[in-house]
């Protein structure tokens, strides 16, 4: 008795549907052991972008008030240089 190629197809057909279907789950066993082993990875970086937020509003306020200081030193030691009658460097 010999193959046709018709019951070759039959045959490849079957081996790739029991093929995708062992694949499949295994690949949704591994997506979900995925999604369990980064949830808490997830959970640190959204804690972690929170506080580079913080930090950065901290420091642009912080920069902004010592960049108003010096700016208003700056002008008040021209001033005096100037009514002193002194060099500027």
């Amino acid at each position: 008795m010999s193959l046709t190629s018709d019951d070759l197809s039959k045959i490849g057909n079957l081996i790739d549907q029991k093929f995708d279907e062992k694949f499949d789950r295994k690949f949704e066993n591994f997506e979900t052991r995925l999604d369990q082993k980064l949830a808490p990875i997830k959970k640190d970086i959204s804690y972690l972008k929170k506080k580079v937020t913080k930090i950065e509003r901290t420091l642009d306020e912080t920069i902004e008030f010592f960049d108003n200081d010096v700016t208003h030193l700056k002008k008040r030691t021209t001033r005096i240089e100037d009514h002193l009658g002194l060099q500027t460097p």
